[in-house]
């Protein structure tokens, strides 16, 4: 099988993923920055050639991340998707305070939004001054068009398409900015928020290791099993 990929979230970078002790290692890409007036399957799909993502790779990540890996996984074929409190596409998205307001801010006003105490309380509500630090850290150092335009083609993203690949997903009780993605078998980490792959590395270690045995030729475990520290969020009921 190929490689494990995650992606991290916007205005966040690799350090997310430190304390996640997987097998295999993890690829943690930084993202590329937008371009003006590109979307996001266009900035995905620049993502997928940078790295060459081919059929036996599992990729995904974090909040805008996961959705970055989710639109890769339309456009061509991984051996799975996963999702560590991440999203399919922007109706995945929990409604955002002054969302209309930050469609127009310019480019400047951005990180210092971001970075300010009200906004760091409403996305990682449950996590503590702890992360906000380390949130602040790589906010300094993230570009304002990614900011800017990757926030703004997170919220355009609504495509018809599904996912062609397996999909699992991990996803803080407590999560704020999303949803748990409405697929089967979803778990949840009860106290856990945004910041999961950073405050609950343990359980997302397990469950990564996991889904890589699951995905193996060789019988694995069956990842419906127990998984410690979760629990499953029943499947969403097919439309009537």
């Amino acid at each position: 099988m190929g490689r494990l990929i995650l992606w991290p979230g916007l205005g966040a970078d690799e350090r997310m993923f430190t304390r996640i002790q997987s097998a295999p290692p993890l690829i943690t890409p930084r993202h590329l920055l937008p371009r003006r007036g590109e979307d996001l399957p266009a900035f995905a799909r620049r993502s997928a050639d940078a790295l060459g993502i081919e059929a036996g790779d599992v990729i995904g990540g974090s909040s805008f991340g996961g959705v970055v890996a989710a639109a890769i996984a339309r456009q061509r074929p991984v051996r799975a998707l996963v999702l560590i409190g991440g999203a399919l596409d922007a109706g995945g998205l929990r409604p955002i305070p002054g969302e209309q307001m930050v469609r127009r801010l310019p480019p400047f006003m951005v990180r210092p939004l971001l970075r300010s105490e009200r906004a760091l309380q409403h996305v990682f509500a449950p996590e503590g001054p702890e992360v906000y630090e380390l949130a602040r850290r790589m906010l300094n150092e993230t570009p304002d068009d990614l900011l800017l335009y990757g926030g703004r083609m997170l919220i355009a993203f609504r495509p018809a398409q599904s996912v062609g690949c397996p999909v699992f997903a991990l996803h803080g009780g407590r999560d704020p900015v999303m949803s748990p993605p409405p697929i089967p078998d979803c778990r949840l980490v009860a106290e856990a928020g945004h910041g999961l792959a950073w405050t609950h590395a343990a359980e997302v270690t397990a469950f990564l290791r996991q889904v890589w045995s699951t995905l193996q030729p060789a019988p694995g475990p069956d990842l419906p099993g127990e998984l410690p520290g979760t629990r499953l969020v029943p499947a969403p009921e097919p439309p009537g």
